[in-house]
């Protein structure tokens, strides 16, 4: 397994606007041997995958099955593979966001600057604050990030952020052969405590491209 090492030493990146009014994401950028730049364009020579359901996800080696009560949206940016809408749980006022993305084959250190990003979109987390595990599932090495409660901060790559607080995040990186995808559910704390189980059920069923 790689050193999955999760800090707060980048600034907040993101890749692409919210999923649906009132759903406030920024996701992962493009990987590089450096630090992307604030963009929402993918770095040059990235793959840069042009699908929106997980359907066309046999493109870049895996399949998974779409949790029931999820409702997929159109594309939000050319980064992702998957849009998500969760319906938010009694007493929130905005839906959850999932996003899946995959950047092609994996270069060194792409995985922990991902995964920094993450963390940095949220206001004063430090690592004592953020969950970390790692778990196993049909065959595939998964890593999961998980903050419970913090302010998450929402905008466009290098534009003005606003703060949502009580917001929450699991992330999971899924490593398969073809290169680590990455599955980000965001939203109210309630709505993602609630999401968490079915989100873990679409991560049990992610597998490489072809196996039964």
């Amino acid at each position: 397994m790689r050193p999955f090492a999760v800090c707060l030493a980048l600034s907040l990146v993101a890749c692409d606007k919210p999923a649906a009014p009132g759903s406030t994401v920024a996701d992962t950028a493009a990987p590089g041997n450096a630090p992307p730049a604030l963009s929402a364009a993918p770095s040059a020579g990235a793959p840069v995958p042009t699908s929106v359901t997980h359907g066309a996800a046999k493109e870049i080696g895996v399949t998974w099955d779409d949790p029931k009560l999820w409702k997929k949206l159109p594309p939000t940016s050319p980064m992702r593979n998957a849009t998500y809408e969760v319906p938010a749980a009694d007493g929130d006022k905005e839906a959850a966001d999932v996003g899946v993305f995959y950047f092609g084959p994996d270069k060194p250190g792409v995985v922990e600057r991902n995964v920094e990003r993450w963390v940095q979109q949220f206001e004063g987390i430090d690592d004592t604050k953020v969950k970390k595990s790692e778990r196993k599932a049909n065959g595939l090495a998964q890593r999961i990030v998980e903050i419970e409660q913090g302010t998450y901060k929402s905008g466009m790559p290098g534009g003005p952020t606003t703060p949502k607080p009580d917001f929450a995040m699991i992330g999971a990186i899924v490593e398969a052969p073809s290169g680590s995808h990455f599955f980000k559910l965001v939203g109210p704390k309630a709505t993602v405590a609630r999401a968490k189980k079915p989100f873990f059920e679409l991560l049990d069923s992610v597998k490489p491209k072809g196996a039964p």
